[in-house]
């Protein structure tokens, strides 16, 4: 289900392939895990223009990692002076996202945003949407009424 508002859209293409990933059905693509994480950031930032999303859930998180930890040697260093392969990145927002700590999640949408390269200044995130913005987002974006979220909303000191 798509639905249209002024926030974004849900991308059930991208939500869909990492799930048939899951059961065999999807062969790996190494660039699926940025787009992913990207597109899910859009439900906790706040930002001019979002283009995309897919919902947060702690089952696409596990995915995720699960895509990751298996595909670790086909991820390189961009350049020698990487300080490290983009893995281990993913993994370390991956892992923190798990525990439901998303303060940084502005950050995180941020960096992703400047690995994929061609997206817009719009886009970027200005800050951490608070709990009752990110309810909102899921009710307008994804047609579903929720109460609480998954994760921290707060930046933690």
């Amino acid at each position: 289900m798509t639905v249209d508002s002024l926030y974004g859209w849900e991308n059930t293409t991208h939500s869909k392939m990492i799930d048939e990933w899951k059961i065999g059905n999807e062969p790996f693509v190494d660039n699926l895990v940025e787009e992913v994480m990207q597109q899910m950031t859009h439900q906790k930032i706040i930002a001019e223009e979002k283009e995309s999303s897919i919902m947060i859930t702690p089952e696409r998180i596990d995915i995720l990692l699960q895509m990751v930890e298996e595909n670790k040697v086909k991820y390189e260093r961009h350049s020698k002076h990487d300080k490290y392969a983009r893995h281990e990145m993913y993994l370390d927002v991956l892992k923190r996202w798990k525990k439901g700590d998303f303060s940084t999640v502005d950050d995180d949408h941020n960096l992703l945003m400047f690995i994929q390269g061609s997206k817009s200044p719009e886009g970027l995130a200005t800050g951490v949407a608070s709990e009752e913005q990110e309810i909102y987002y899921i009710f307008h974006v994804f047609g579903k009424e929720v109460d609480e979220v998954f994760g921290s909303t707060e930046k933690q000191n």
